[in-house]
């Protein structure tokens, strides 16, 4: 992909009606286009959505749904919070 993201964004908005639309269409154009983050097909627990997060970062966002993380592991490749209400 070689537009430029003003180009990509106003190419996504320009045919859509409302905010809706525009959302999907978003969703659709990462999905189609980039890698990672992106959609695993080919897991035994069916398709899921993935992306890249720094740990402290994923631990932030958890930690914003007012769940306690109790711990953050990184094994370089994948990144687990595990919390509790």
């Amino acid at each position: 992909m070689a537009q430029s993201l003003a180009e990509l964004i106003d190419e996504i908005a320009l045919d859509a009606y409302g905010l809706n639309e525009r959302l999907s269409g978003f969703l659709q154009v990462f999905t189609d286009e980039v890698t990672v983050p992106g959609w695993a097909d080919d897991l035994p627990m069916g398709r899921r959505w993935f992306s890249i997060w720094a740990p402290a970062a994923f631990a932030g966002e958890v930690a914003k749904a007012q769940l306690f993380v109790e711990e953050v592991l990184d094994d370089g490749q994948w990144v687990e919070v595990r919390a509790r209400r």
